[in-house]
């Protein structure tokens, strides 16, 4: 049985959700022999599926989900005819190990919203199949949210470090402990000149939520943005310490090793892929 792993972030813009969630599902499809899911469920942004999806290298869906994407599986399971075997069919392949289950092509948000009755299943179904099943949700608090984080195995909390977000975030847990009842935290477009460092925010809040930083890193952004993420990773796979990327390549591993310790998985049992 796999496990569900959902990016959330308290606003919009705030916490790098999506592109920290990038970095993490190309490390597992690049360093990894397992089956990882990226499932998009917003309504209102596609970037996971412009990050990953070249028309040069694929097959164009950014604008034709009409035989792909979580609208054909919630069909499916309001069908009952959703099975283990059909959540491949409806994805596209980005690594050997790595599928891409884009979002919705519904025109509006409330028709997406009807999803929430039916996206436990969804997710149920894709633990019997794939090892992780990393989903990026809408920030905040709405009803289709709340109902994927209450499915989830674990949380990963995207925060940044302006002191406000970080008073917003560590209050409303006090308010709602049941449902981040098992997270951890990363601070994306990480500072590491900032006087909030990983340390300080933990100590400053009394936390003992483990934190985890991605740097921000202008080559990732512009192939996130260029659609060239898969090629970014490939030629970064090997890099040594004098290389430039190199601190944000070791941040996305260790945020995906922390991944696997939160699940209590021991990820030397996905051996890493040789070249």
């Amino acid at each position: 049985m796999g496990s569900v792993v959902t990016f959330w972030g308290l606003k919009a813009g705030q916490g790098a959700t999506s592109s920290n969630l990038i970095s993490v599902a190309a490390i597992n499809g690049m360093d990894y022999h397992h089956r990882t899911l990226l499932s998009n469920t917003q309504f209102d942004s596609n970037t996971i599926e412009q990050a990953f999806i070249n028309s040069n290298r694929t097959i164009n869906t950014l604008h034709n989900y009409s035989t792909l994407g979580l609208d054909q599986l919630e069909n499916l399971a309001r069908s009952k005819q959703l099975s283990n075997n059909s959540i491949k069919d409806y994805t596209v392949p980005i690594f050997a190990g790595l599928d891409l289950l884009p979002s919705t092509s519904k025109p509006s948000s409330d028709m997406h919203t009807n999803i929430t009755d039916v996206i436990g299943s969804i997710y149920q179904s894709s633990k019997n199949v794939y090892d992780l099943t990393l989903v990026d949700v809408h920030p905040g608090d709405n009803k289709l949210t709340n109902e994927i984080l209450h499915h989830s195995d674990l949380i990963v909390v995207n925060l940044n470090q302006n002191v406000i977000v970080l008073k917003a975030f560590f209050e409303l847990i006090k308010q709602k402990p049941d449902l981040f009842s098992k997270m951890i935290i990363v601070i994306g477009q990480y500072d590491y000149s900032s006087k909030y460092t990983i340390k300080n925010i933990s100590r400053t809040f009394k936390s003992k939520i483990p934190v985890y930083a991605i740097p921000h890193n202008s080559n990732f952004m512009d192939a996130c943005n260029e659609q060239q993420v898969v090629e970014f990773f490939l030629k970064r796979k090997n890099i040594n310490s004098t290389h430039e990327d190199y601190s944000f390549m070791e941040a996305a591993r260790c945020l995906n090793k922390a991944i696997f310790k939160a699940l209590e998985i021991d990820h030397r049992l996905y051996e890493e892929r040789e070249d």
